[in-house]
């Protein structure tokens, strides 16, 4: 019977075989994309969800093809989130004068102001 370490070894052995497979095949190169990669794949595989093979059969048999698949499919959405989405975000809750942030931002300093000028007087 295999020790839950030994599949947790091999986890991370097929996770970092995936990332150089497909890191290859998309030709990545910003490390910030490998980061979502990565992220991608900790969360696709792991312990509790991949299969339980050693590394003979990984080599044997390979992945699953759909793992790459949504793996890459994931990696696009995120892409396009953090290219489109998040600039606009940022813009709405930083915008002067009614931006969602910058009114909680004007409180505090404001607060912060108030009570320097109490405690100084």
């Amino acid at each position: 019977m295999m020790t839950s370490e030994y599949y947790v070894i091999n986890v991370e052995y097929i996770r970092m075989d995936i990332k150089r497979q497909f890191i290859m095949k998309f030709k990545i190169k910003e490390q910030a994309d490998i980061n979502i990669v990565i992220n991608i794949l900790q969360l696709r595989i792991n312990v509790n969800n991949c299969p339980k093979y050693s590394w003979r059969g990984y080599y044997t048999f390979g992945i699953d093809k759909k793992i790459l698949y949504e793996t890459k499919v994931e990696y696009n959405a995120l892409k396009v989130l953090s290219k489109y989405l998040k600039p606009r975000l940022i813009h709405h809750l930083y915008k002067w004068p009614n931006g969602l942030r910058f009114k909680t931002l004007k409180k505090i300093y404001n607060n912060y102001n108030i009570l320097n000028t109490q405690l100084k007087n």
